[in-house]
């Protein structure tokens, strides 16, 4: 390391423990490329994905830190002069619940110009301070009711009151709107005084910001907000920008239907058709998704939903299950085997049939050829070995194989069944 480097590390930790000791509330912008490495005083990292930027934040003790790395490189960090409780993002700021004693605080801090805003939101013992957000200059909090848990919005003098019938979840933004979630998997935006029925989610499963308009659980699948779109992806994070979708396993980036190597990813945020992966190392990279490559390549590409077309279910990737299957398809009332036994778990499997409007429909999971719910080195020597006999699958078994939807099956299927083989 050169001695400029070494000084300037010298003077951002001389001035982090100015600012703890000080208490105040300052922020830190770099003109070149972030040291990422400051995220790791976080006790856990957090991404937020946009159309317009992409960012990855924490927080520790008294210090909210929020690094953007999309479209450009910036890092800000503040004390927030108490017990920082928890933290949110919008599009151009980073938020703070902190607390000293039982006086509670949102610390605004903006992403553009540095400048923060500190607002007193409530004082008591009856918040639930491990979820908070922020969305359009209104600060959301729980409160413990005597029935059930409600949200309070300050919106700076005005105080309103957000109280579905039942307890609540949590509280998160995206695309700077503001939303809760009740224990029944319930979602609501809220804003205003205004509560709007957005969409049900499984209550079981946590859900992560996945750009504007989208949720994540991890490992099932990418939501849309309006409940229009669903695509399960069985990967550890996802995230969509520009239609086009990001996957990011324990080794690897796909997108497209081409997988990067990561040795050790940590985390995954997305905007402008770009993704930013952040490693264990702290380092982080941008990885932009090939022009070449169009929307029909299903590693990634325009997210699509389970539709009817033909007389065949079509739509569906491997490791969809029964149940992820009804809640995509809500119209179908009963799964059955190709045998026509009555099937309520495991994975959907082409050839299954979905009883939807009292008819029955033949489904085609892209990529099983053979019926097992699994993509491997059977399905690509049975694809082969037809393509080289210039014979092709029919029915069900012809829109398994046509991965790339334009109507045919040839060599070009055969390379996505390559890339999709486990």
């Amino acid at each position: 390391m050169g001695m400029s480097g070494l000084l300037k590390r010298c003077i951002s930790a001389l001035l982090m423990l100015l600012f703890a000791a000080a208490g105040t509330v300052c922020a830190f912008a770099s003109d070149s490329r972030p040291d990422l490495s400051l995220l790791r005083n976080c006790g856990r990292i957090y991404a937020y994905s946009t159309d317009s930027s992409a960012y990855f934040y924490g927080f520790d003790g008294s210090m909210l830190y929020s690094a953007r790395v999309l479209p450009d490189d910036c890092i800000r960090y503040v004390n927030a002069g108490g017990t920082v409780r928890a933290v949110s993002h919008d599009n151009d700021h980073a938020y703070a619940l902190f607390s000293t004693g039982n006086q509670y605080s949102c610390l605004s801090m903006n992403m553009n110009d540095g400048s923060c805003f500190t607002e007193a939101l409530y004082s008591g013992e009856r918040i639930y301070a491990k979820s908070f957000c922020a969305a359009d200059d209104e600060m959301f909090v729980m409160l413990f009711g005597r029935t059930f848990s409600y949200v309070q919005g300050k919106r700076g003098g005005q105080t309103y009151r957000y109280a579905p019938d039942c307890n609540i979840k949590c509280l998160f933004t995206n695309d700077d709107n503001a939303y809760l979630e009740t224990t029944r998997g319930d979602v609501y935006r809220i804003g205003e005084g205004n509560m709007t029925f957005c969409l049900k989610l499984d209550e079981a499963l946590e859900y992560t910001n996945a750009g504007a308009g989208y949720l994540y659980s991890k490992y099932d699948a990418l939501v849309s907000l309006d409940g229009s779109k669903r695509r399960v992806l069985k990967q550890k994070q996802a995230a969509i920008s520009e239609d086009v979708i990001f996957s990011l396993s324990n080794t690897g980036l796909t997108v497209n239907g081409v997988t990067e190597s990561f040795a050790s990813p940590l985390l995954l945020a997305a905007s402008g058709g770009k993704a930013a992966v952040l490693e264990n190392d702290y380092s982080c990279s941008i990885v932009s998704a090939d022009g070449e490559n169009n929307d029909s390549e299903q590693g990634g590409g325009a997210l699509d939903t389970p539709d009817i077309k033909d007389g065949i279910v079509r739509g569906i990737s491997s490791g969809t299950t029964v149940a992820a299957f009804k809640r995509a398809f809500p119209s179908a009332s009963d799964i059955f085997s190709a045998d026509g036994v009555l099937v309520s778990s495991g994975d959907i499997k082409t050839g299954y049939k979905a009883l939807i409007g009292g008819s029955y429909y033949p489904i085609a999971v892209f990529g099983d050829l053979g019926g097992s719910a699994e993509i491997n080195s059977t399905d690509i020597n049975a694809l082969g070995n037809m393509l080289a006999e210039q014979r092709l699958p029919e029915g069900v078994y012809f829109a398994a194989s046509d991965l790339n939807g334009d109507g045919s099956v040839d060599t070009r299927d055969l390379v996505l069944l390559m890339k999709l083989a486990k």
